[in-house]
C-alpha cells in the first residue's frame, strides 16, 4: 500500500488543477489509485474533490471538510472503514 502526505497530495492537485486550466497541455492527471490516506489531515488540501477521493484505498481516520466527509459517508462509506492491512 502505497502512503502519501499531504504535502504531496497537494502538490498532485496543483499539477492537476494546471493539466485541467491548460486544456491537457501542462501539468499531469492526478492519479490517486491505491494512494494510502490514513489518518490524514487533508483538510487544508486545495482542489480535493469526492471525485479525486473515489480512487484511493482508505481515508480511515482521515481529517476532511464537513461537507466532504459527508458527501464520502454517503457515496464511499467503504473508504471509511478499517483497511485489513491495519487490523
Amino acid at each position: 500500500m502505497r502512503e502519501i502526505t499531504a504535502g504531496e497530495l497537494s502538490k498532485i492537485l496543483k499539477e492537476h488543477k494546471n493539466w485541467i486550466s491548460t486544456y491537457e497541455e501542462e501539468g499531469k492527471h492526478a492519479d490517486l489509485s491505491g494512494a494510502d490516506l490514513s489518518g490524514a489531515n487533508l483538510t487544508q488540501v486545495k482542489n480535493l474533490s469526492l471525485n479525486k477521493l473515489s480512487t484511493v484505498k482508505s481515508l480511515y481516520k482521515a481529517k476532511l471538510y464537513p461537507k466532504l466527509m459527508k458527501q464520502v459517508e454517503d457515496k464511499y462509506p467503504h473508504l471509511l472503514k478499517k483497511p485489513k492491512s491495519e487490523e
